[in-house]
């Protein structure tokens, strides 16, 4: 593929012409001056004319007129036949320039195929990129807007931490109190406390991931290399506190996040959640391992 400078492609394409209109003067002047000695074989004729208008037998001409034939015609014959060979020569050259300004204008078009093709990817990633910031931060606007009213009303980030506690205290309470078999598997106990509080705080959780989630996807679903994907889900990763990464993965493994959670581990969401965090039960950690980062 082509990449010759415009300015070059400009000075080349001038210069195919300027050659063209040189060889077309060159070739009109030896034209000319072929004419020019043609134009002259009329002159024994014009002799021929006079000597019998003077009173010259006209069978006393037969020595002359054969002379004259004799000299004239090899000539004639001679500048005729340069002149259909200058015209060949000068067809050929026509042509092979022709040729040159074909192939350049060829490369031409390919470089401008090329800079539009960059033009459009650079169009590409500024279309995404407004479109990715833009989310991001209406993300950021949803965090901020959060409330939840427990025994007081707290705002913000400050809700994840509150709602982890929450969903610990609500475990042991409902063991407590045989609502929840301590015997049951870990995963269970975790669907069982994570969906009554999803129920409840649905109109701030639902609004939240569902939007995270539209970020991620947005990102995995764009036409950029996995490197371009990782660089951008990095840039949301570093919004996410501590606790939201573990309410991250309680929603994962619930059943509202079971679109969520193959995204999670294909780009590592969680791998800066604090494992001291995932106190709900024994195996947190060990379900973190298996389901998030797929060990």
């Amino acid at each position: 593929m082509s990449n010759i400078p415009p300015d070059i492609q400009e000075t080349n394409t001038q210069s195919t012409t300027s050659d063209t209109r040189r060889t077309r003067l060159d070739y009109d002047k030896y034209l000319k001056t072929l004419l020019k000695s043609i134009r002259w074989s009329w002159i024994p004729l014009a002799i021929g004319i006079v000597l019998v208008s003077l009173g010259v037998p006209f069978e006393d001409m037969g020595p002359f007129g054969d002379f004259f034939a004799g000299s004239t015609v090899p000539v004639l014959t001679l500048i005729s036949s340069i002149g259909v060979i200058l015209t060949l020569r000068m067809q050929q050259e026509q042509l092979e320039l022709q040729r040159t300004e074909l192939r350049n204008s060829v490369e031409e078009m390919i470089a401008t195929k090329k800079e539009i093709q960059e033009q459009g990817k650079t169009m590409a990633m500024q279309r995404f990129e407004n479109t990715f910031f833009n989310t991001l931060t209406l993300h950021n606007e949803i965090v901020r807007s959060l409330v939840i009213k427990l025994e007081r009303e707290i705002k913000g980030r400050a809700i994840f931490e509150t709602l982890v506690e929450e969903m610990d205290s609500r475990l042991k309470s409902a063991i407590a109190f045989e609502q929840i078999s301590k015997n049951l598997p870990s995963l269970e106990k975790i669907e069982i406390i994570y969906t009554s509080m999803f129920n409840i705080f649905e109109p701030q959780l639902g609004h939240y991931f569902r939007n995270l989630y539209r970020i991620v996807k947005f990102v995995h679903e764009s036409q950029f290399s996995d490197d371009v994907k990782r660089n951008y889900i990095g840039i949301i990763k570093a919004q996410l506190s501590s606790y939201e990464l573990v309410m991250l993965l309680y929603n994962g493994l619930s059943e509202y996040g079971e679109d969520f959670l193959p995204l999670m581990k294909q780009y590592n969401l969680l791998d800066n959640l604090n494992e001291n965090h995932l106190t709900l039960t024994p195996d947190d950690v060990k379900l973190f391992r298996t389901y998030a980062k797929g060990q």
